[in-house]
């Protein structure tokens, strides 16, 4: 619940609002580490469509709803079978601007939340200490780059293929400061 950031006691409340990531990238309160988490959750849950030849067709922070803290997608209401090109619905600024409806534009989807939410990070100030971490920030930046080509054919073909990318990403041994 967005309010008590816990769980819902009452079985019928009156102002539960789910907590969505949309709601946590206006606080500005992910860290590097913990967006890339939250990325590599959703990657997983994705790929797990993506086997069964399913698409979401609507990724985006407000569908993403944390439950016991943990990311999940939500809003399955246009979820649909990967047959040839699918109908185009969606949200239009998480949709690749080639409008090819397939796993590709799911990839499209993570890789604008994915830049959100590293983006939503705020700006070190000159007196605080950079925070250290795991991922480098070049092949990060090359991951999203490639999930948001503008063309089907440039993207990574399914979720887990940015998610074996992503990992990639990842620094070996002790951490490393952005």
């Amino acid at each position: 619940d967005q309010d008590r950031a816990g769980g819902i006691a009452d079985p019928f409340p009156t102002s539960y609002r789910p907590l969505t990531l949309a709601t946590i990238i206006k606080g500005g309160r992910l860290k590097l580490d913990i967006a890339v988490e939250i990325a590599r959750r959703l990657l997983r849950g994705l790929s797990k469509l993506h086997e069964l030849d399913l698409l979401h067709r609507d990724v985006k922070p407000s569908n993403i709803v944390f439950v016991n803290r943990h990311p999940k997608l939500a809003d399955i209401g246009i979820l649909t079978a990967d047959q040839g090109p699918a109908k185009v619905i969606g949200t239009p600024k998480y949709m690749p601007p080639d409008r090819v409806i397939d796993k590709t534009a799911d990839v499209y989807a993570m890789g604008v939340v994915l830049r959100e939410m590293i983006e939503s990070v705020p700006a070190q100030s000159a007196d605080q200490v950079a925070e250290p971490t795991h991922w480098d920030m070049e092949r990060l930046d090359a991951v999203i780059a490639r999930a948001c080509a503008p063309r089907s054919a440039d993207r990574f073909q399914s979720a887990a293929a940015m998610l074996d990318e992503l990992e990639a990403s990842r620094f070996e041994g002790t951490l490393l400061f952005e």
